[in-house]
């Protein structure tokens, strides 16, 4: 007789209230064997509860939030639903776990072991998937798309690199693996082994050479190859966050643990590279599907809680990937940062997930998104309750702006007509780091929208120093006035803007062109190339040269020829040296010397 859901199902089970608190349904689950708990009303399940999503809320201060709050949705099927059908609900990407139901009551519970027990017993273990290989999904051939889409220099170091691991499992993981599958190859190599990778490492580097950096506390090592390329070696790792944003305790793990700490399951497989299992991938938590799908998936549903760096990265994902964060992942951070736990809590990751994300072009289309998702308030909680008006239209149209403020100065130019006779100008970009420029700009139209503490608060929790600091909240103050000021500047000389905005940082330039009106572009446009210009008819020296003594004076008159200069009024070298030599000629005889 075929089997069906009753013969694997573990009953009675009990569940707990949606009311119920965290740390009482975690004390429940203590108690018991099961890997979560049916949520429930009147005995008829409504929902399912993870026991790691409820042990990582008890531990991060949830404890006395209702459990019902991080339940997701069960599968139900009834106690004659066959074996296959119970198959499909626990196989990946899927929970691993089926509610069995008769009659709307609760009657028994399968867990994807209960499955690997029944058909193989309960020592035969699963495949990497979690199912048995037979149940499985259809392996990839992985060998003939590394030929295909890798670069063959690239190939043949990898094949090098598996002959230096020898007969220990050796796995390439992370964005190479799934680069790879998406046909846009990258080669970051990212290497993982099981027990000692240092040891690997040493290995690596006596086969193929380069200079090694070893990172002990860690467990990983870095070798520098003599053609330039990096390899990063890992040993396999289990990790536990003590408290949301903070860095993780990490311990040497099983395959398994290490890929189920990573942000999503598409960067949670790994490819063998050693010769036994050449380019065999694990694909654990369903990464292949999550590709197919273009579904940005967590390892858990509470992973944003432990490094909020993961929304930022996952917001990114989207706009280079075309990829949407899956409904329960968004379910989840929505309701994670609901929770307030996640305020202005910064760090150094989210600033580099947010460098990273302001990087791509377009940076109004990533605020917006991050925005939508209430992922502004981990930059300060000001910034949620003041979120409409960050991600309005006013906002969003400033910082859509700053990509084409930033093209219009990033083209090379020479001064016009004459002036290019009287200065020196060396082509050169106006603006030498526009990714760089692009971070600290954005970052300044956001924090512009709330006070001047809450924004000194938000750059010391992002981490922020030096110069960077600077430049982002002054520009934060300072860039709305000065955009309103534009306005006045554009009925003045050359040489009088030029004056005015000299004082002001890049950053505040750039942030008051992209919300001024962009009939005021070129005026900040002519100051850019205008702190390119320099004299070429003289200098101090020069002057000296003609008696003028070193002092205030000497700089007071190289300033007047330039402005000058700006305004057209003198142009050449032979010009810039008559107005100086007339400028140092009314100095003297205002001031002749003592007898």
């Amino acid at each position: 007789m075929a089997a069906t859901a009753r013969d694997l199902m573990t009953s009675p089970v009990h569940g707990v209230p949606p009311e119920t608190t965290i740390s009482e349904a975690h004390a429940q689950l203590s108690r018991s064997r099961h890997g979560a708990i049916p949520i429930v009303v009147a005995e008829r399940p409504v929902g399912l509860a993870l026991a790691n999503d409820i042990e990582r809320a008890d531990r991060h201060g949830l404890g006395d939030r209702p459990v019902g709050e991080i339940a997701i949705e069960a599968l139900v099927v009834t106690p004659e639903a066959p074996l296959d059908a119970v198959i499909a609900g626990l196989a990946p990407p899927g929970i691993g776990r089926v509610l069995v139901v008769e009659d709307e009551r609760l009657v028994g519970y399968i867990a994807r072991s209960d499955l690997v027990d029944y058909l193989y017993g309960a020592s035969s273990p699963g495949s990497a998937e979690g199912i048995p290989a037979r149940h499985g999904r259809r392996q990839l051939d992985a060998a003939a798309l590394l030929m295909d889409r890798w670069e063959a220099g690239n190939l043949a170091l990898l094949r090098e690199i598996g002959q230096a691991a020898g007969d220990r499992p050796l796995f390439l993981v992370g964005g190479a693996v799934r680069d790879l599958l998406l046909e846009r190859p990258s080669y970051d190599l990212d290497l993982m082994a099981l027990g000692d990778g240092i040891a690997v490492a040493y290995r690596l580097q006596k086969h193929v050479g380069g200079k090694l950096t070893i990172h002990e506390p860690f467990g990983t090592a870095t070798l520098e190859l003599p053609d330039g390329r990096r390899l990063d070696v890992a040993t396999a790792r289990s990790e536990r966050y003590e408290s949301p944003g903070a860095l993780p305790d990490t311990r040497p793990g099983a395959l398994l643990a290490d890929l189920e700490r990573r942000d999503f399951t598409i960067n949670a497989m790994a490819m063998r590279v050693d010769p036994a299992s050449w380019a065999r991938i694990v694909d654990p938590f369903g990464g292949m599907a999550d590709l197919a799908a273009g579904s940005l998936r967590t390892l858990h549903n509470l992973s944003v809680l432990e490094d909020p760096a993961r929304l930022v990265r996952g917001v990114r994902f989207e706009r280079q990937l075309g990829f949407r964060l899956e409904r329960t992942t968004e379910h989840f951070a929505r309701y994670l940062l609901s929770t307030g736990r996640l305020d202005g809590i910064g760090g150094e990751r989210i600033r580099l997930e947010l460098k990273k994300l302001l990087a791509l072009a377009g940076p109004e289309a990533s605020v917006g998104r991050l925005a939508d998702l209430d992922g502004l308030r981990l930059i300060s909680s000001e910034l949620a309750r003041s979120g409409p008006a960050v991600s309005g239209a006013g906002a969003l149209a400033a910082l859509g702006r700053v990509d084409d403020v930033l093209a219009l100065a990033n083209t090379a130019w020479t001064p016009a007509g004459e002036q290019q006779d009287s200065c020196r100008a060396n082509g050169q970009a106006l603006v030498a780091d526009a990714g760089v420029v692009r971070f600290r700009v954005a970052l300044a139209v956001l924090l512009s929208r709330i006070g001047a503490g809450a924004r000194q608060a938000a750059a010391e929790a992002l981490h922020l120093a030096g110069r960077e600091a600077r430049a982002v909240l002054v520009a934060a103050e300072r860039g709305g006035a000065l955009a309103r000021r534009l306005e006045d500047l554009g009925d003045v000389r050359p040489s009088q803007r030029y004056e005015a905005l000299r004082p002001e940082l890049l950053e505040t330039l750039v942030m008051a062109t992209a919300i001024a009106p962009e009939a005021r572009t070129e005026l900040v446009l002519e100051h850019l190339r205008s702190r390119h210009l320099r004299l070429t008819g003289l200098d101090g020296h020069w002057l000296q040269a003609q008696g003028l003594p070193p002092g205030p004076e000497l700089g007071h008159i190289l300033t007047q020829t330039l402005a000058a200069v700006l305004d057209g009024q003198v142009l050449g070298p032979e010009a810039e040296r008559a107005f100086a030599l007339q400028r140092v000629r009314e100095r003297t005889q205002a001031d002749p010397p003592a007898r």
